[in-house]
């Protein structure tokens, strides 16, 4: 039996039936959506994102996977200025600067104008300010391509099993 299906039972003896069933389906070989976190380095000009990402939390369902990525992406654009991230606008969304703006006034319901392109002073503060719903954010996170959150999908499955001691030249050197 797989360290898999057995930390799952421990699980679910524990109360924990949701990881139990992640551990269950581990085991044997299901797909898993796993939300990736990626980080960012600062390079004495911005915060250069790193290509990769940390694993945060698995799901069984790309559609649960994905709204939970959408929502801690739109978190993420509540608390910081995605233009310290780039050096050009077109580094993080397909949308020039004037169509950005009017696409966030229009999900923000009020006038939004995006920095001179010049003029991306990082200042600590996240891109929009004042009062945003948690709707108003996914929408806007939605705007941009660089995700701080993302789904991959993934199969894990048994590992190899190991190799004899000895070459197997010789069973008598095996058996020693």
């Amino acid at each position: 039996m797989s360290e898999d299906l057995i930390c799952s039972d421990f699980c679910e003896e524990r109360g924990f039936a949701r990881s139990a069933e992640l551990l269950r389906a581990v085991g044997r070989g299901r797909t898993v959506y796993v939300v990736m976190e990626r980080g960012a380095e600062y390079n004495d000009e911005i915060m250069r994102p790193d290509l990769s990402g940390a694993p945060k939390w698995a799901f069984l369902e790309r559609a649960e996977a994905e709204k939970a990525a959408a929502d801690r992406n739109a978190r993420w654009h509540r608390e910081n200025n995605i233009l310290e991230y780039c050096y050009q606008l077109k580094d993080v969304t397909p949308h020039p600067a004037a169509e950005l703006s009017r696409r966030i006034s229009e999900i923000l319901g009020r006038p939004f104008e995006l920095p001179d392109e010049d003029d991306f002073d990082p200042t600590g503060e996240p891109l929009v300010d004042g009062p945003v719903t948690d709707e108003q954010m996914r929408k806007i996170a939605e705007l941009f391509t660089l995700k701080f959150f993302y789904v991959v999908e993934t199969t894990f499955s048994e590992p190899e099993p190991a190799l004899p001691i000895g070459d197997g030249s010789s069973h008598a050197e095996d058996n020693r």
